[in-house]
């Protein structure tokens, strides 16, 4: 892995820019307007802003992050391999709630709108 997230251009399939993170990204990346929520294996979430080609700001956790982020209404989810699942608002930015499994979340995080629930599950493994 070269640790790179690329961002290509539809049309043609040029690449358009790209972001280096610490270590390698296996989550894809959550796109919200020109927001782009990216989980990385160096415990890192960061939030480009992808018109101007930049990061915004770079969240350090206690984990590597192997799922995908998900949109739950103003809030985006991550989880990661050492149980935690970070809340942040859309608006500000901010990690607004932490939540503290027992163990791993190898996985990414489920929603259901109907119920307004959202699922995860660990390994012990």
């Amino acid at each position: 892995l070269d640790g790179c997230l690329y961002v290509f251009e539809t049309l043609t399939g040029n690449i358009l820019w790209k972001f280096q993170s610490d270590k390698g990204i296996l989550a894809s990346p959550l796109v919200v307007s020109e927001l782009v929520f990216v989980a990385s294996c160096d415990n890192c979430i960061y939030i480009l802003d992808y018109l101007q080609k930049k990061l915004i700001k770079k969240i350090n956790s206690s984990g590597r992050f192997l799922a995908n982020p998900v949109l739950i209404n103003d809030k985006v989810f991550v989880a990661n391999n050492a149980g935690a699942i970070y809340q942040i608002d859309l608006s500000s930015l901010e990690v607004v709630g932490q939540h503290q499994l027992p163990d791993r979340i190898p996985n990414g995080l489920s929603y259901d709108p109907k119920n307004k629930m959202f699922y995860a599950h660990t390994c012990d493994e």
